[in-house]
């Protein structure tokens, strides 16, 4: 029993390290994703869509220019068909599982380009970078769709960001 919650301890303390590793590594990304999730949350407002839709959407729909899409098809009520068939061609990844699903060009450019102490778990370094990367960009979106309920301006041409 005393073994047991002794390999507890090491695995909970190699996934810690892991975090706390990855988060400054991140920092790049979240500045970019913050600012590029409220431009994207804006647009959801603006079309009708609250915090909830913007989240849920964030949270689900994580493959770059698709969300931005995204906002066109739900305001435009594209047929689901449609909206799944054009998904899939812009990013298949959404069938793999969660650390090709979170795989951006941000997250895999760090990814990349990082080796970890031998202390450091490489896996979980990947996962909590991508998982940072995502929590980011949903955080801008929450925030992009709470600012764009109080704040009206012409949005035009934001859906290119």
């Amino acid at each position: 029993m005393e073994e047991q919650a002794a390999v507890g301890k090491i695995n909970g303390s190699k996934v810690r390290m892991a975090l706390l590793y990855a988060f400054p590594k991140t920092v790049p990304i979240m500045v970019g994703y913050v600012f590029l999730g409220m431009a994207y949350g804006i647009l959801m407002s603006v079309n009708g869509f609250g915090v909830f839709w913007a989240a849920l959407n964030s949270l689900l729909v994580y493959t770059g220019s698709l969300e931005f899409i995204g906002v066109n098809f739900l305001a435009a009520a594209v047929s689901p068909v449609t909206a799944f068939v054009m998904a899939l061609m812009i990013s298949a990844k959404k069938l793999k599982s969660y650390l090709i699903f979170a795989l951006t060009d941000e997250t895999f450019s760090i990814v990349c380009e990082e080796e970890p102490p031998e202390t450091i778990s490489r896996e979980w370094m990947y996962f909590w970078m991508s998982l940072l990367d995502q929590m980011y960009w949903i955080v801008g979106s929450v925030m992009g769709a709470a600012l764009g309920n109080v704040i009206t301006f012409n949005t035009k041409g934001l859906d290119f960001a």
